[in-house]
């Protein structure tokens, strides 16, 4: 809601005329009405703006336009912020060592809550606490227990060992790896 207007429109509108058809100085046109000199210099300026006279002011509409688009450029910020804080609660495809999983984090840690986050992403908080609740499935409880494994390999490598020659590493260490992954 707009703050109320100290001097009515049709006030504003008068004293502008009055100052355009006379030609009087608007400090003049001021003291006469009983308005603040700088009010109705301003008034004037943008009154040229909005009729083209003035090239060093944006018009009227200019202006509602930049406020329109300040505001709606702060609410996709604000939205980017919650979407990329809500990367945590999406699934990833692969298992980089170090990188969390979905649900891992709260929102909370970074620095929002679950319900603009869920809201963001059409979700309903329920679906993020359920899946806290959740018991950790037969595919993460591995990848929990290859993770130290991989990594050590790969530190043995000087890094260097790909996805192949770490999976014939792991079967010569004895380790089981699935099938699906290994082929290729």
């Amino acid at each position: 809601m707009p703050a109320p207007r100290k001097y009515p429109d049709e006030l504003r509108e008068r004293a502008i005329r009055e100052v355009w058809t006379t030609g009087r100085p608007v400090a003049r046109v001021a003291k006469d009405l009983g308005i603040h000199k700088e009010a109705l210099r301003g008034w004037v300026r943008q009154a040229e703006a909005d009729a083209g006279e003035r090239d060093d002011r944006l018009s009227t509409a200019e202006l509602d336009e930049l406020r329109q688009l300040r505001k709606e450029n702060a609410e996709l910020r604000r939205a980017n912020e919650i979407l990329k804080a809500a990367s945590v609660f999406l699934p990833r495809r692969s298992t980089v060592p170090g990188r969390g999983r979905a649900g891992d984090r709260p929102p909370a840690s970074e620095g929002l809550g679950v319900h603009p986050v869920c809201r963001e992403l059409d979700l309903s908080p329920s679906t993020y606490f359920a899946r806290k609740k959740r018991p950790k499935s037969a595919r993460r409880l591995r990848d929990e227990q290859l993770t130290p494994v991989i990594e050590q390999i790969h530190a043995e490598s000087g890094g260097t060992y790909g996805a192949r020659r770490i999976s014939r590493a792991l079967r010569r260490k004895g380790v089981r790896w699935p099938a699906a992954l290994s082929s290729g």
